[in-house]
């Protein structure tokens, strides 16, 4: 985008190269200059200079930090949750064989190596899908990961209480 475009503008140009019939991406795409504008910047550039990536060496902030497999690579965090450990999701439809299906069990190794504390790892016994519900198979790599798990219930809780005491109330 040129230096000091107008947010009309810019939303212009945008939408001049998305397809007309793909309602829902316009319909995002002006709902995120909305939020763009609102944050008060003179020009897009500026609004979206909050949203630059960190550096990788760049501490990681306290909070909750919801990234995709890939971004998260050479960090590490407290917990990690991985939702949606089922088959068709993780690993993909697409990565049923070989090379690929190798690759995804590669990215789940990567999730899990984040964490410093624990990992929580959830999957769906239903799903809803463009048919409607169906029932869902756990992950084949979930049934390993159980083998291995450290904690049970009351061993958790025990760590989680250590590691985050509850605070007195005050008098």
């Amino acid at each position: 985008m040129p230096k000091g475009i107008s947010f009309e503008d810019a939303l212009a140009r945008v939408i001049a190269t998305t397809d007309p019939s793909d309602v829902d991406t316009l319909e995002q795409v002006q709902d995120a200059f909305e939020q763009l504008e609102a944050v008060g910047a003179a020009g897009v550039r500026s609004a979206l200079q909050q949203f630059r990536l960190r550096q990788d060496d760049a501490p990681i902030e306290p909070g909750v930090h919801l990234l995709n497999a890939h971004t998260g690579k050479g960090q590490q965090f407290d917990w990690v949750f991985i939702p949606g450990l089922e088959e068709r999701h993780l690993p993909d439809r697409r990565s049923s064989s070989g090379a690929a299906l190798a690759e995804e069990e590669r990215v789940l190794l990567v999730m899990l190596s984040r964490a410093k504390h624990g990992v929580v790892v959830t999957y769906a016994q239903t799903l809803s899908g463009m048919y409607g519900p169906y029932a869902s198979k756990p992950s084949r790599w979930l049934s390993g990961l159980a083998a291995t798990a450290t904690m049970n219930w009351e061993q958790l809780e025990a760590h989680l209480n250590e590691l985050y005491p509850k605070q007195e109330a005050a008098k």
